[in-house]
C-alpha cells in the first residue's frame, strides 16, 4: 500500500506516515519496502500497517515515543 493510501486509511497526514517510518527508534519495526530501501516508492505491507496503527493509537493516548517503542518491542 502506498503512503497516501495508508494515510487516508488511518486518517493521518502522509508526511506523518513517513516521519514515523523514518524515526530511528521505529525503523527496526518496518519492512525494507516501507523504508523505501532499494525502491523509488515506499510500499507498506500488513506488518507495517500494524506498526503504524499501534503508533497512531498510542499517540492519541498521549503516550511518549519511548513508551511506544517499548510497547512495540514487547509485541
Amino acid at each position: 500500500m502506498k503512503t497516501g493510501k495508508v494515510a487516508k486509511a488511518f486518517g493521518i497526514d502522509r508526511k506523518t506516515v513517513t516521519n514515523w517510518t523514518d524515526m530511528p527508534q521505529f525503523q527496526k519495526f518496518f519492512t525494507s519496502e516501507a523504508l523505501g530501501i532499494d525502491r523509488t516508492q515506499r510500499d507498506y505491507l500488513e506488518p507495517d500497517l500494524l506498526v503504524i496503527n499501534t503508533i497512531r493509537v498510542m499517540r492519541n493516548k498521549s503516550m511518549d515515543w519511548d513508551e511506544i517503542e517499548i510497547a512495540l518491542i514487547d509485541g
